[in-house]
């Protein structure tokens, strides 16, 4: 097993670190019920092939399998440490489940607005199926999130252009079930075409002292939302 500092290391180095089996057996058989139920009761209960389904509200928490994964402390503790903030917010909240077959995800970063402070926001993705590396990988360039990161040593620096990221070298990540693939949030990445089902949890802590304005915008909307519902700020 990895320690944590091994992966804060690769993440801050390479811009993305899986790791297996950060949940058990029993974990996840309940993430994949109630994240298929959370589906029926959203809507998505007659998904059909080459489709999506995508939740994104704090509803999710309200299914215990899921809920255990968002609240879960080592990767509280590992994007503390990533973001330099002892209580990062969570700012994203996403459950996605794919039916089979669905077309490739191009290029692309996540954090198209210019320049940002380095390790502002991390991303992490808990998968609940098996990924290879021909079907419904995550590809990522490694070390390329400091393309988008600003230098006080280069005040001038521009970021990549969508050329540059659509060149880049991309590495496959391919894992069991059960595993969670940590990045920063501006590594350049994509999907392979996805040839089977693909179940994944996914959310983004952000510091809540480096924000870019956008940033700032949508984690007050958020927290004003939440307050307005009683429902206690993460």
């Amino acid at each position: 097993m990895m320690s944590d500092e091994q992966i804060v290391d690769r993440v801050r180095k390479e811009g993305a670190c899986c790791i297996p089996d950060f949940l058990t057996e029993a974990e996840l058989a309940e993430a994949r019920t109630d994240l298929d139920q959370a589906c029926t009761d959203m809507g998505h209960g007659d998904q059909q092939p080459e489709t999506r389904a995508r939740l994104g509200d704090r509803s999710l928490l309200n299914y215990p399998g899921l809920a255990r994964i968002y609240d879960h402390p080592r990767t509280i503790k590992l994007s503390a440490i990533l973001t330099e903030d002892a209580d990062p917010f969570l700012q994203e909240m996403v459950a996605n489940r794919f039916y089979p077959p669905f077309d490739v995800m191009q290029p692309h970063l996540d954090e198209d607005f210019g320049l940002v402070p380095p390790f502002m926001r991390v991303t992490w993705a808990l998968f609940l199926d098996d990924i290879s590396a021909e079907s419904g990988a995550l590809q990522y360039a490694p070390g390329t999130h400091w393309r988008n990161y600003v230098d006080e040593n280069d005040p001038d620096k521009l970021r990549p252009t969508q050329a540059e990221i659509q060149a880049a070298d991309y590495v496959p990540i391919e894992l069991s079930a059960g595993a969670l693939i940590l990045r920063a949030s501006d590594v350049w990445h994509c999907v392979k075409p996805i040839h089977h089902l693909r179940r994944y949890v996914t959310g983004s802590y952000i510091s809540r002292t480096r924000m870019t304005p956008w940033f700032k915008e949508n984690v007050e909307k958020q927290i004003a939302e939440r307050r307005a519902g009683n429902v206690e700020e993460a």
